[in-house]
């Protein structure tokens, strides 16, 4: 009997059949002041920015001159390069793209479905991640580091279905408790969402000294923001 059915809901897809990576942070147009590293807000309405993140980084109790030069030399740029190979290599071409243990997720499907899979691999045993998808002490994992379920996300900050995924994924760690763990990797479609690569290299720097915690309550705090 199939462990489940494949699903597809919206996601995130890559267009032109290819992924195009910058070389530089994309700031819609504005140059970024050497003093600083970040541009000055212009737009009319909340959005995803180097500013923002820099505000997300003071709340947090950051070292901001730290901080600042660490997004500016891109420090973390191949880390975010390298979580996006990785994602195409095992077949991920939209985000989210998830995988339940070897089991692949394409798209933001309901808790229900989420539910459903996570059941049948809990009853069955299973504990190991798809061949190929590397799951180390480097990578941000949230709940039990020894769950027998591994959810590993490729995931867009910008990407609005990768909101709503990640309040999924938040219910299933609070339902199930220590039996599932939650590993976040960076997918950024360049084409579409041109904050998310910056976001992504952001939050590697909010990492280097808030370590996970400090990782994943940025995460938090940028989805937060995508919904207003």
């Amino acid at each position: 009997m199939e462990k489940y059915k494949s699903f597809f809901m919206p996601a995130a897809v890559v267009i032109g059949g290819g992924l195009i990576a910058f070389s530089i942070w994309s700031t819609g147009g504005l140059n970024i002041p050497v003093e600083k590293g970040l541009p000055a807000q212009v737009a009319s309405k909340p959005e995803l920015s180097p500013e923002v993140y820099q505000k997300f980084a003071k709340d947090m109790g950051l070292n901001i001159s730290q901080f600042n030069d660490c997004v500016v030399q891109r420090k973390y740029k191949d880390k975010v390069e390298n979580d996006l190979k990785e994602g195409a290599r095992v077949g991920v071409d939209g985000t989210p793209g998830s995988f339940v243990n070897s089991q692949p997720i394409r798209g933001a499907l309901p808790y229900a479905q989420i539910k459903s899979i996570i059941d049948v691999e809990l009853a069955s045993g299973n504990s190991v991640p798809l061949e190929g998808l590397s799951v180390t002490e480097k990578d941000h994992i949230r709940g039990n580091l020894n769950a027998q379920i591994t959810l590993v996300e490729f995931s867009d900050f910008q990407c609005p279905f990768c909101r709503q995924f990640h309040s999924t994924v938040q219910q299933a760690l609070s339902e199930y408790g220590d039996q599932v763990r939650w590993v976040y990797k960076h997918f950024p479609l360049d084409q579409i969402h041109p904050q998310a690569r910056p976001a992504a290299e952001a939050s590697e720097c909010i990492a280097e000294q808030k370590g996970s915690e400090g990782f994943w309550q940025f995460t938090d705090a940028v989805f937060k923001f995508q919904e207003s």
